[in-house]
Protein backbone atom coordinates (compact mmCIF):
# COMPACT_ATOMS: atom_id res chain seq x y z
CA UNK A 1 0.00 0.00 0.00
CA UNK A 2 2.68 2.41 0.91
CA UNK A 3 4.35 1.43 -2.28
CA UNK A 4 1.59 2.54 -4.10
CA UNK A 5 1.24 5.62 -1.98
CA UNK A 6 4.51 6.61 -3.08
CA UNK A 7 4.15 6.17 -7.02
CA UNK A 8 1.37 8.18 -7.02
CA UNK A 9 3.48 10.82 -5.07
CA UNK A 10 5.92 10.47 -7.37
CA UNK A 11 4.20 10.86 -10.68
CA UNK A 12 2.25 13.59 -9.38
CA UNK A 13 5.22 15.23 -8.47
CA UNK A 14 6.71 14.47 -12.04
CA UNK A 15 3.30 15.64 -13.65
CA UNK A 16 3.34 18.70 -11.93
CA UNK A 17 7.32 19.23 -12.86
CA UNK A 18 6.39 18.38 -16.56
CA UNK A 19 3.26 20.90 -16.66
CA UNK A 20 5.17 23.96 -14.84
CA UNK A 21 8.22 23.14 -17.60
CA UNK A 22 6.34 22.76 -20.84
CA UNK A 23 3.97 24.44 -22.97
CA UNK A 24 1.35 22.71 -21.76
CA UNK A 25 1.40 24.51 -18.30
CA UNK A 26 0.82 27.68 -20.17
CA UNK A 27 -2.24 26.73 -22.31
CA UNK A 28 -3.79 24.96 -19.34
CA UNK A 29 -3.48 28.67 -17.84
CA UNK A 30 -4.96 29.88 -20.86
CA UNK A 31 -7.95 27.62 -20.72
CA UNK A 32 -8.58 28.12 -16.98
CA UNK A 33 -8.47 32.14 -17.43
CA UNK A 34 -10.89 32.14 -20.43
CA UNK A 35 -13.22 29.54 -18.35
CA UNK A 36 -13.69 31.75 -15.72
CA UNK A 37 -13.82 34.71 -17.75
CA UNK A 38 -16.77 32.87 -19.60
CA UNK A 39 -18.71 31.90 -15.93
CA UNK A 40 -17.91 35.55 -15.02
CA UNK A 41 -20.04 37.01 -17.29
CA UNK A 42 -22.51 34.72 -17.02
CA UNK A 43 -23.18 35.81 -13.48
CA UNK A 44 -26.50 37.92 -13.41
CA UNK A 45 -26.48 41.49 -12.20
CA UNK A 46 -28.70 40.68 -9.30
CA UNK A 47 -26.25 37.37 -7.62
CA UNK A 48 -23.22 40.11 -7.96
CA UNK A 49 -25.36 42.51 -5.96
CA UNK A 50 -26.36 39.91 -3.36
CA UNK A 51 -22.33 39.21 -3.42
CA UNK A 52 -21.67 42.73 -2.56
CA UNK A 53 -24.04 42.69 0.17
CA UNK A 54 -22.26 39.51 1.85
CA UNK A 55 -19.25 41.46 1.61
CA UNK A 56 -20.46 44.57 3.07
CA UNK A 57 -21.67 42.43 5.95
CA UNK A 58 -18.03 40.96 6.73
CA UNK A 59 -17.26 44.87 6.90
CA UNK A 60 -19.91 44.69 9.49
CA UNK A 61 -18.16 41.69 11.69
CA UNK A 62 -14.36 43.46 11.12
CA UNK A 63 -15.61 46.85 13.04
CA UNK A 64 -17.18 44.63 15.45
CA UNK A 65 -14.08 42.95 16.00
CA UNK A 66 -12.18 46.34 15.72
CA UNK A 67 -14.63 47.39 18.58
CA UNK A 68 -13.69 44.96 20.95
CA UNK A 69 -9.78 45.38 20.59
CA UNK A 70 -10.20 49.16 20.53
CA UNK A 71 -12.28 48.83 24.13
CA UNK A 72 -9.35 46.84 25.62
CA UNK A 73 -6.91 49.46 24.62
CA UNK A 74 -9.04 52.53 25.64
CA UNK A 75 -8.89 50.88 28.89
CA UNK A 76 -5.29 50.36 29.10
CA UNK A 77 -5.29 53.67 27.85
CA UNK A 78 -7.26 55.09 31.42
CA UNK A 79 -5.44 52.87 33.67
CA UNK A 80 -2.54 54.59 32.45
CA UNK A 81 -3.92 57.59 32.67
CA UNK A 82 -4.92 57.20 35.90
CA UNK A 83 -1.55 56.06 37.09
CA UNK A 84 0.39 59.19 35.30
CA UNK A 85 -2.01 61.61 37.29
CA UNK A 86 -1.00 60.09 40.45
CA UNK A 87 2.62 60.02 40.15
CA UNK A 88 2.01 63.26 38.94
CA UNK A 89 0.70 64.13 42.50
CA UNK A 90 3.38 62.03 44.00
CA UNK A 91 5.89 64.33 42.13
CA UNK A 92 4.57 66.97 43.15
CA UNK A 93 4.16 66.42 47.22
CA UNK A 94 7.31 64.90 47.15
CA UNK A 95 9.13 67.86 44.92
CA UNK A 96 7.42 69.72 48.05
CA UNK A 97 8.80 67.81 51.03
CA UNK A 98 12.50 68.18 49.26
CA UNK A 99 11.63 72.45 49.12
CA UNK A 100 10.45 72.24 53.17
CA UNK A 101 13.46 70.01 53.94
CA UNK A 102 15.82 72.15 51.86
CA UNK A 103 14.74 75.00 54.39
CA UNK A 104 15.14 73.11 57.33
CA UNK A 105 18.68 71.67 56.92
CA UNK A 106 20.24 75.11 55.43
CA UNK A 107 19.83 76.89 58.42
CA UNK A 108 19.90 74.59 61.65
CA UNK A 109 19.69 76.18 64.66
CA UNK A 110 19.47 73.39 66.86
CA UNK A 111 20.28 69.62 66.96
CA UNK A 112 16.27 68.88 66.28
CA UNK A 113 14.14 70.21 63.43
CA UNK A 114 10.71 69.37 63.05
CA UNK A 115 8.75 68.20 60.06
CA UNK A 116 5.27 67.01 58.77
CA UNK A 117 4.96 66.69 62.25
CA UNK A 118 7.53 64.50 63.58
CA UNK A 119 11.06 65.67 65.28
CA UNK A 120 13.89 64.63 63.24
CA UNK A 121 17.76 64.79 63.83
CA UNK A 122 19.73 66.79 61.35
CA UNK A 123 21.64 63.88 60.36
CA UNK A 124 18.25 61.89 59.94
CA UNK A 125 16.52 64.34 58.31
CA UNK A 126 19.80 65.03 55.71
CA UNK A 127 19.30 61.26 55.32
CA UNK A 128 15.98 61.29 54.69
CA UNK A 129 16.15 64.26 52.24
CA UNK A 130 18.75 62.27 50.15
CA UNK A 131 16.38 59.26 49.48
CA UNK A 132 13.45 62.01 48.25
CA UNK A 133 15.91 63.71 45.92
CA UNK A 134 17.05 60.05 44.81
CA UNK A 135 13.16 59.15 44.88
CA UNK A 136 12.25 61.91 43.32
CA UNK A 137 14.52 61.86 40.18
CA UNK A 138 14.15 58.28 39.39
CA UNK A 139 9.74 59.00 39.06
CA UNK A 140 10.65 61.39 36.87
CA UNK A 141 12.42 59.50 34.29
CA UNK A 142 9.82 56.86 34.50
CA UNK A 143 7.35 59.49 34.54
CA UNK A 144 8.37 60.87 31.84
CA UNK A 145 8.37 57.54 30.04
CA UNK A 146 4.98 57.43 31.09
CA UNK A 147 3.54 60.42 29.66
CA UNK A 148 5.17 59.77 26.76
CA UNK A 149 3.58 56.12 26.62
CA UNK A 150 0.17 57.85 27.24
CA UNK A 151 0.79 60.29 24.27
CA UNK A 152 1.40 57.63 21.97
CA UNK A 153 -1.51 55.34 23.05
CA UNK A 154 -3.60 58.66 23.14
CA UNK A 155 -2.47 59.27 19.38
CA UNK A 156 -3.51 55.61 18.03
CA UNK A 157 -6.52 55.61 19.67
CA UNK A 158 -7.78 58.54 17.92
CA UNK A 159 -5.88 57.24 14.65
CA UNK A 160 -8.22 53.96 15.21
CA UNK A 161 -11.44 55.53 15.78
CA UNK A 162 -10.77 57.70 12.85
CA UNK A 163 -10.60 54.57 10.84
CA UNK A 164 -13.30 52.99 12.07
CA UNK A 165 -15.35 55.85 11.52
CA UNK A 166 -13.71 56.10 8.07
CA UNK A 167 -15.08 52.25 7.57
CA UNK A 168 -18.49 52.70 9.22
CA UNK A 169 -18.59 55.81 6.20
CA UNK A 170 -17.68 53.55 3.49
CA UNK A 171 -20.38 50.56 4.44
CA UNK A 172 -22.72 53.02 4.34
CA UNK A 173 -21.70 54.61 1.32
CA UNK A 174 -21.80 51.20 -0.46
CA UNK A 175 -25.13 50.10 1.33
CA UNK A 176 -26.42 52.92 -0.96
CA UNK A 177 -24.67 51.73 -3.86
CA UNK A 178 -26.63 48.42 -3.35
CA UNK A 179 -29.79 50.00 -2.97
CA UNK A 180 -28.96 52.55 -6.32
CA UNK A 181 -27.74 49.38 -8.24
CA UNK A 182 -31.10 47.50 -7.48
CA UNK A 183 -32.85 50.26 -8.57
CA UNK A 184 -31.15 49.98 -11.85
CA UNK A 185 -31.21 46.52 -11.97
CA UNK A 186 -34.92 46.50 -11.92
CA UNK A 187 -35.22 49.24 -14.38
CA UNK A 188 -33.09 47.45 -16.57
CA UNK A 189 -35.41 43.90 -16.44
CA UNK A 190 -38.45 46.37 -17.21
CA UNK A 191 -37.23 47.43 -20.21
CA UNK A 192 -35.81 44.32 -21.36
CA UNK A 193 -39.70 43.11 -20.50
CA UNK A 194 -41.17 45.40 -22.46
CA UNK A 195 -38.65 44.93 -25.26
CA UNK A 196 -40.01 41.54 -25.69
CA UNK A 197 -43.67 42.26 -25.31
CA UNK A 198 -45.12 42.54 -28.87
CA UNK A 199 -48.77 43.46 -29.45
CA UNK A 200 -50.31 42.16 -32.59
CA UNK A 201 -52.20 46.19 -33.59
CA UNK A 202 -54.08 44.28 -36.50
CA UNK A 203 -56.26 41.56 -34.01
CA UNK A 204 -57.14 44.70 -32.27
CA UNK A 205 -58.48 46.66 -35.32
CA UNK A 206 -60.43 43.51 -36.38
CA UNK A 207 -61.99 43.40 -32.47
CA UNK A 208 -63.08 46.92 -32.78
CA UNK A 209 -64.51 46.70 -36.70
CA UNK A 210 -66.07 43.65 -35.12
CA UNK A 211 -67.66 45.45 -32.32
CA UNK A 212 -69.05 48.06 -34.57
CA UNK A 213 -70.85 45.64 -36.82
CA UNK A 214 -72.44 44.48 -33.85
CA UNK A 215 -73.42 47.85 -32.57
CA UNK A 216 -74.35 48.76 -35.84
CA UNK A 217 -76.94 45.68 -36.29
CA UNK A 218 -78.43 45.90 -32.76
CA UNK A 219 -79.42 49.51 -33.67
CA UNK A 220 -80.42 48.69 -37.31
CA UNK A 221 -82.92 45.60 -35.00
CA UNK A 222 -83.66 48.16 -32.49
CA UNK A 223 -84.77 51.21 -35.04
CA UNK A 224 -86.93 48.17 -37.00
CA UNK A 225 -88.74 46.84 -34.36
CA UNK A 226 -89.89 50.59 -32.87
CA UNK A 227 -91.16 50.96 -36.77
CA UNK A 228 -93.09 48.27 -36.18
CA UNK A 229 -94.96 49.38 -33.74
CA UNK A 230 -95.53 52.21 -34.53
CA UNK A 231 -97.04 51.50 -38.03
CA UNK A 232 -99.02 48.75 -35.68
CA UNK A 233 -97.38 45.66 -36.49
CA UNK A 234 -96.64 43.25 -34.35
CA UNK A 235 -94.19 39.84 -34.76
CA UNK A 236 -95.56 36.55 -33.23
CA UNK A 237 -93.60 36.70 -30.42
CA UNK A 238 -95.14 40.14 -29.48
CA UNK A 239 -98.21 38.32 -29.60
CA UNK A 240 -97.67 35.57 -27.52
CA UNK A 241 -95.38 37.33 -25.10
CA UNK A 242 -97.96 39.74 -24.01
CA UNK A 243 -99.10 39.53 -20.42
CA UNK A 244 -102.14 37.22 -19.82
CA UNK A 245 -105.88 39.14 -19.44
CA UNK A 246 -107.90 37.97 -16.59
CA UNK A 247 -111.00 36.55 -16.71
CA UNK A 248 -112.72 39.65 -16.55
CA UNK A 249 -111.20 41.14 -19.63
CA UNK A 250 -111.71 37.84 -21.29
CA UNK A 251 -115.39 37.94 -20.21
CA UNK A 252 -115.30 41.57 -21.15
CA UNK A 253 -114.25 41.26 -24.68
CA UNK A 254 -116.26 38.61 -25.33
CA UNK A 255 -119.39 40.42 -24.79
CA UNK A 256 -118.32 43.05 -26.88
CA UNK A 257 -117.40 40.87 -29.85
CA UNK A 258 -121.09 39.55 -29.54
CA UNK A 259 -122.42 42.81 -29.54
CA UNK A 260 -120.70 43.97 -32.66
CA UNK A 261 -122.05 40.82 -34.19
CA UNK A 262 -125.54 41.45 -32.91
CA UNK A 263 -125.55 44.81 -33.98
CA UNK A 264 -125.57 44.50 -37.90
CA UNK A 265 -128.61 41.90 -37.68
CA UNK A 266 -130.58 43.90 -35.43
CA UNK A 267 -130.13 46.97 -38.76
CA UNK A 268 -131.31 44.84 -40.97
CA UNK A 269 -134.64 43.55 -39.04
CA UNK A 270 -135.50 47.70 -38.44
CA UNK A 271 -134.99 48.27 -42.35
CA UNK A 272 -137.94 45.15 -43.44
Amino acid sequence: MCKKLLIAAVALVVGLSVVKHTSLGSLLHVWWKDARASVEKQIPPEVRIKQLGVEIDKIDREIKKNLSVLAAKEVECQMLEEKVTAQRAGQTQLKADISAMEKLLDNPRTERVAFNGTTYRTPELARKLDSAVRMYTAHKVDLKGKEELLAKKKETLDQAHQYISKMRDEKERLRVDVARLETRVETLRLRQMEAKVEFDESQVGKCNELAGKIEQELRKAEVEAKLHEDFGYRTRAQIFDREPKTTEEVLKSARQALQDEDAPEKVAAGQK
